[in-house]
């Protein structure tokens, strides 16, 4: 077939890795949308691709551990 409609095109905001994928395929679980707030209290949305994920991750939870003992120090600092 020279021509097939229905796919999505995947591009990680990082590493700039591409990836057309057709509808319903598994793959696409290999790509995530991530959302985080700056520091200005702008929200940023980024697509990233499984290998730039694993290295967000701990970087994620990191925020999230200093976010929540900033959060049950209340009034202390």
């Amino acid at each position: 077939m020279a021509k097939r409609d229905g796919y999505t095109r995947y591009a990680c905001d990082r590493c700039g890795e591409v990836e057309y994928l057709a509808a319903g395929d598994g793959n696409a679980t290999n790509w995530r949308e991530v959302s985080r707030v700056t520091a200005d209290g702008i929200a940023v949305t980024r697509i990233l691709c499984a290998r730039c994920l694993s290295g967000f991750k701990p970087i994620a939870a990191r925020h999230d551990t200093e976010f929540a003992d900033f959060m049950a120090k209340r009034g202390d600092e």
